[in-house]
């Protein structure tokens, strides 16, 4: 039996909660660093509900964080561009009859990313009749150079 008072009052009716907001999951997302929750989607566990607030938030050091994440992400983009510029290469190297075997292979990509993370600038190797450059240009991207030599010389 229902009974409705004076001010609206229905004692079967499921009181309103203003003082919350729903959360998906059951998850809250929090900023690691400023503790400032945000309502987003549903997540698959409070890292991945945090790992979100903490992404879209605005404090100082959630916009650093965010910085070198997408850092990190940039950094492995490149390695894999950077390996897929190998390969072709590879195929240079062998249609001009030069071994460019795993160990240089390795030398390359180890340079590569050694530019890539700053730690050198740049790096020219020569091997056989071969001169590969590894650098970075103005636009900040990485920069293969290679150039194969057939030409020879004659001392009189």
């Amino acid at each position: 039996m229902s009974y409705n008072y004076e001010n609206g009052y229905d004692e079967n009716v499921e009181p309103k909660n203003y003082g919350s907001t729903p959360k998906p999951n059951g998850f809250t997302p929090t900023c690691r660093f400023c503790g400032q929750t945000q309502m987003q989607g549903p997540y698959d566990s409070q890292e991945q509900a945090d790992e979100s607030a903490t992404m879209s938030c605005d404090c100082p050091e959630a916009r650093a964080y965010q910085a070198e994440q997408e850092r990190k992400q940039k950094r492995e983009e490149n390695i894999v561009k950077l390996k897929s510029r190998l390969g072709e290469l590879q195929g240079y190297c062998e249609k001009r009859q030069v071994n460019f075997d795993n160990a240089r292979y390795d030398t390359v990509l180890k340079i590569g990313i050694d530019v890539l993370d700053g730690i050198i600038d740049s790096a020219t190797l020569k091997f056989a009749r071969m001169k590969v450059s590894v650098g970075i240009n103005n636009k900040s991207n990485l920069v293969i150079k290679f150039t194969y030599s057939d030409g020879a010389s004659l001392e009189v």
